[in-house]
């Protein structure tokens, strides 16, 4: 204990002689280096739990798993229910002692029931008949889709016929002339003709243009075509008996009209021709006829009452001759000459 106590004393002593700088770098010192062993430690047990975790991880990878709870777990979709535990077996002990205790007795209620059963099972007994099945309708399934065919497209180049195309240039032709381009329209109108020859209208228009030109010979061809192709054309056949008329060829101008294979009783046009070219070629009954047919269609023609006037006055028979005259003026449907010339005809024909 004395060498304690006098080593304590100089240690004092040592610290009274030391300077206070000395003694407070003696202390920092000291402080800093528990401060780093402190440190050391907490960085060295970081790590060492690390390792420690790594080492767990990889443990756990390594075992083996069982093939069964993968498959089950596979089955069972995303969402996996926990499986029951299976139930604990029975005891056998009790089932066992419970086996070796003998039955209770029967009461005399349940020995009743017991002889009545026996009876009913000693009983015969009787089969029941069969019941027949009831035919069961099959429940309507839906109708089956109904797989629509694709539809073929099938490709046609369109060609137009020549009667088509004679109705566009037709229909062309007349725009042309409602505009006033003549020329081009008569084009038109060839162009419609020449590529349907049976096409009428556009046949019937170029005559019209023809004939008021004065070109008779351009139209007179034209129509002996469309007469060609059609007999029963008797605007065509009255047409071409004029031109030969205005030519004085009347003998051509009859052929014409005769050879009209169309219904003429109904042409006021045709009728009056036809008169006046019988009553030329001195055929003045046949030419009556005529003018007489003309009337009934149209009894307000003036001129036609004129030609029957003169066909009866070639007949001698003036007082219808004169009547024929006299119905002529109270028409108002002449021209000043030729209601003056019925007029004098009327006068010349009246008795005296």
């Amino acid at each position: 204990m004395s060498v304690i106590n006098r080593m304590l004393r100089e240690l004092d002593h040592r610290h009274a002689e030391a300077p206070p700088d000395a003694i407070s770098q003696q202390v920092q010192s000291v402080t800093v280096r528990r401060r780093r062993r402190d440190l050391f430690w907490l960085i060295l047990g970081l790590e060492v739990a690390v390792a420690l975790g790594w080492l767990a991880w990889t443990g756990y990878q390594l075992r083996p798993h069982s093939v069964v709870t993968e498959l089950a777990l596979k089955g069972a979709g995303p969402r996996s229910r926990p499986i029951a535990p299976p139930p604990q077996p029975a005891q056998a002990a009790p089932t066992a002692m419970a086996a070796q205790e003998p039955p209770p007795p029967p009461s005399p209620a349940a020995a009743l029931e017991l002889t009545q059963a026996s009876q009913a099972e000693s009983a015969p007994v009787r089969p029941r008949p069969a019941a027949k099945p009831r035919p069961r309708k099959a429940a309507p399934g839906p109708p089956a889709p109904v797989q629509a065919a694709a539809p073929r497209v099938q490709k046609k180049a369109h060609t137009d016929t020549p009667a088509q195309i004679a109705v566009a240039q037709f229909r062309r032709a007349l725009r042309l002339l409602d505009e006033g381009r003549v020329s081009e329209a008569e084009e038109g109108f060839k162009a419609a003709v020449a590529s349907d020859p049976s096409n009428q209208p556009a046949r019937q228009a170029l005559i019209s243009l023809l004939v008021d030109q004065r070109r008779l010979d351009e139209a007179r061809r034209l129509l002996q075509e469309g007469l060609a192709l059609d007999p029963a054309q008797v605007q065509f056949a009255t047409v071409l008996a004029r031109i030969f008329v205005e030519r004085n060829d009347y003998a051509r101008a009859l052929d014409v009209l005769r050879g009209c294979k169309g219904d003429v009783s109904r042409d006021v046009a045709y009728n009056s021709l036809l008169g006046g070219v019988l009553q030329h070629l001195s055929r003045p009954a046949e030419a009556a006829d005529a003018y007489r047919a003309a009337l009934r269609l149209a009894p307000q023609t003036g001129t036609a009452w004129i030609g029957l006037g003169l066909s009866l006055a070639a007949l001698d028979h003036r007082p219808e001759a004169a009547e024929a005259f006299r119905r002529a003026v109270a028409t108002g449907s002449l021209r000043r000459e030729v209601k003056d010339y019925a007029e004098q005809q009327l006068q010349r024909l009246q008795p005296r």
